[in-house]
């Protein structure tokens, strides 16, 4: 049970002004703004919401991704019945509650960690436009970054007993939200395996039934995803790859989407690296944030799709997905010379 009297106030700040920037776009465009808004997830919620399951798998709505994980929607639905129609306030509710959300348990996990750090990590993920942008946008961006922030946030709770298997069910929730959230399962999973195997049968555990949950609507709407599995020939390899490095960097590193964030997390990756790979609970949080970068280069890799469309598309949704993973890891790493007394038993025999 969680205690409003433990919320620090960067917390509760960084929490209230997110939801506020994000409510100030709202206004703008009250419905969402993008096609996957419209024609993905708000056709998914009106097609539930009407009774009308079988719409979610027909073969001729395919642009509605009939293979997409139903969670998000199905939010919606419920939240419509509750209200008792298709309120606009039900799209603002869960927009402006998941980037709250966000900016509050980051800031808060940083203040555990180091209480010097809250306020610039409250103002990193606040004040970084892409952020609030796409939350509000209604996008499924912003849910699947919450669950993946508290997901590796639960597994970092070595001391609570059933922090691993919550760890495990938030992964699993990411599975349930979009595509890329069970590709995040797996590679958490991985981690967990790598660094706590005690713990890996919780996380199984923790993540079985939303797991089950996506490949019942895998196996009714075709396994194989449209956008993955084609393979360039060689020839292609390797120009392909630098295009994609080359496209994410410039994304990564515009200071007009990302305000120099991303400098912030690759700068302490690189300078504290010694201290990183003699940590075992950072190397954890860097195995992930490294792992689900790897998942999305070769998400581009093999994306069927005009591959240059594609990056413009969807670059930045994927980088904000691992964002407030990797700046709760760069916090971590740059409050860990403070916990080094604690820690001792993290360290890695060398």
């Amino acid at each position: 049970m969680i205690s409003l009297r433990a919320i620090a106030l960067p917390a509760w700040a960084a929490a209230l002004l997110a939801a506020a920037l994000c409510a100030v776009r709202l206004f703008k465009s009250p419905y969402g703004s993008g096609l996957d808004a419209w024609a993905i997830w708000g056709v998914k919620a009106r097609f539930i919401y009407a009774g009308q399951w079988g719409a979610l798998f027909d073969p001729s709505l395919d642009f509605t991704h009939t293979n997409y994980p139903p969670f998000y929607p199905l939010l919606s639905a419920a939240g419509w019945r509750i209200a008792g129609s298709e309120s606009a306030a039900v799209g603002w509710i869960i927009a402006m509650g998941f980037t709250a959300a966000t900016a509050g348990f980051l800031t808060q996990a940083v203040y555990r960690l180091s209480p010097a750090w809250a306020w610039l990590a409250a103002a990193g993920i606040v004040f970084t436009p892409v952020v609030t942008g796409v939350g509000a946008s209604q996008y499924a961006d912003i849910l699947i970054a919450f669950f993946m922030l508290a997901a590796v946030l639960e597994a970092q709770k070595d001391d609570r007993p059933g922090s691993v298997t919550a760890s495990g069910l938030l992964a699993g929730m990411a599975a349930l939200t979009k595509n890329e959230g069970l590709a995040f399962a797996a590679v958490l999973g991985l981690a967990v395996f790598v660094f706590k195997r005690r713990s890996f049968g919780r996380f199984i555990t923790g993540c079985s039934v939303p797991l089950l949950a996506v490949a019942a609507v895998k196996w009714q709407a075709g396994f194989l995803q449209d956008s993955f599995g084609f393979l360039p020939p060689a020839a292609l390899w390797l120009s392909r790859t630098k295009q994609i490095a080359l496209s994410l960097l410039e994304s990564a590193f515009n200071e007009n989407l990302w305000v120099y964030a991303w400098f912030f997390v690759a700068g302490v990756f690189t300078v504290k690296a010694p201290t990183v790979f003699l940590d075992r609970r950072l190397l954890f949080l860097w195995f992930v944030v490294l792992g689900m970068g790897a998942v999305y280069a070769a998400v581009f890799f093999f994306s069927s799709f005009g591959l240059e469309a594609h990056l413009e598309t969807a670059k930045d949704r994927l980088l904000l997905q691992l964002f407030p993973v990797s700046l709760y890891a760069a916090f971590a790493t740059l409050a860990e010379p403070q916990n080094a007394p604690q820690n001792t038993q993290n360290r890695v025999a060398v």
